[in-house]
């Protein structure tokens, strides 16, 4: 099961910081150093950038459950 399912609770807040948009995703921080759960998220922000976002630069932040993020990477 992917990250939005119907069978679990998901976190996510989109918010622009300096012009630049903000996608940020409540993550196990046991997961940020899975290198295929890192890439299903950039795949899913740079998806998320084109078909919502008009092509817009984001930044993808992988969050505790305060939203504190553990990782970031511009996309």
């Amino acid at each position: 099961d992917g990250y939005f399912s119907e069978t679990k609770a998901t976190s996510v807040h989109v918010g622009q910081e300096d012009g630049v948009y903000q996608l940020k995703f409540v993550i196990d921080p046991s997961r940020t150093a899975d290198p295929a759960v890192k890439k299903a998220f950039i795949d899913l922000g740079r998806k998320i950038a084109v078909e919502a976002l008009n092509g817009r630069t984001v930044v993808l932040n992988l969050c505790d459950g305060n939203f504190a993020t553990l990782q970031s990477e511009r996309l």
